[in-house]
């Protein structure tokens, strides 16, 4: 589906950013995603695309589907080797100087359709949150949570010519419950009881604090999150309170807002204001899920 989707959005791209060159895709397969990236990229404006596969090291059926594929702007090349012999290939001609330069006076760019490629990337996002949603709705996803790791763009840094020093993460608790409104409950993907099972009531059960935590009933905490579903906002790292200098959901726009937090009836956060409280220890419980 994903390169169906990625070769027009490609050429739109094109469009968007007044690139005057035609894009010269270039795909090593070991025959699963040759064909659909062919078949996706036919015929689409301002691309060509050329495949390089292992000679012996696909099936008769998908060499048959390559080399019989329709087009204008579709080529494909049996490599003598395997797999690795062709991706290999494909990454020497990407890195050849010579060979750029030589396709930029004719008027093209190199570009790729591999799995990282944003192109692709997107599609199967929108696919995952949709998934994500289904399963949530039917209550197959008990709760939502999020490995917060408030790292600053500096920190990331660290792993700029070694991504083995990348510190892993995102932060993302502090929007974790707007994002769930805005993009389950507002589109109507999920209902508002939902929304509270994975934030408050499973959660609570889940570590053994139900019913003291994660329902409003008598002997509870009273612990309430007043949410204004008419509300309106866009995510920025400069409004945030979590200690960090960037946030991956900035510019989005967001349906309702926090009003109010209250903690053990006492107000907590006002408006986006984080307003001193006190901890309380709690023992857990036995799992109640």
């Amino acid at each position: 589906m994903a390169l169906q989707m990625l070769p027009h959005l490609l050429s739109a791209s094109l469009v968007k950013t007044e690139e005057d060159k035609t894009v010269c895709i270039l795909v090593a397969t070991s025959g699963d995603t040759g064909k659909g990236a062919l078949e996706g990229f036919k015929n689409v404006p301002r691309t060509k695309i050329l495949v390089f596969y292992p000679k012996d090291g696909v099936s008769q059926v998908q060499e048959l589907q390559m080399v019989t594929q329709e087009g204008g702007n579709v080529s494909v090349c049996a490599v003598v080797g395997n797999f690795d012999d062709a991706q290999t290939g494909v990454k020497k001609l990407f890195s050849n100087e010579k060979v750029r330069r030589d396709l930029e006076r004719k008027g093209y760019f190199f570009s790729s359709a591999n799995s990282i490629n944003w192109g692709r990337v997107l599609p199967q996002i929108v696919y995952y949150i949709s998934a994500y949603c289904d399963l949530l709705r039917d209550g197959e996803i008990d709760t939502v949570a999020t490995d917060h790791c408030s790292f600053t763009t500096a920190q990331k840094r660290a792993g700029r010519y070694d991504f083995t020093k990348i510190p892993g993460g995102l932060p993302g608790v502090e929007h974790r419950g707007v994002l769930l409104y805005t993009h389950g409950v507002a589109a109507g993907r999920i209902t508002p009881a939902d929304m509270c099972r994975v934030l408050c009531e499973n959660p609570a059960k889940l570590y053994g604090c139900w019913p003291r935590k994660g329902c409003i009933a008598p002997g509870g905490d009273g612990d309430i999150v007043v949410y204004d579903p008419a509300a309106r906002g866009v995510i920025t790292a400069a409004d945030q309170a979590q200690n960090t200098d960037y946030t991956p959901y900035e510019g989005m726009e967001t349906a309702g807002a926090v009003e109010q937090v209250y903690l053990r009836g006492r107000l907590a956060a006002d408006r986006g204001r984080v307003l001193e409280t006190q901890g309380q220890f709690i023992r857990r419980g036995p799992c109640a899920l």
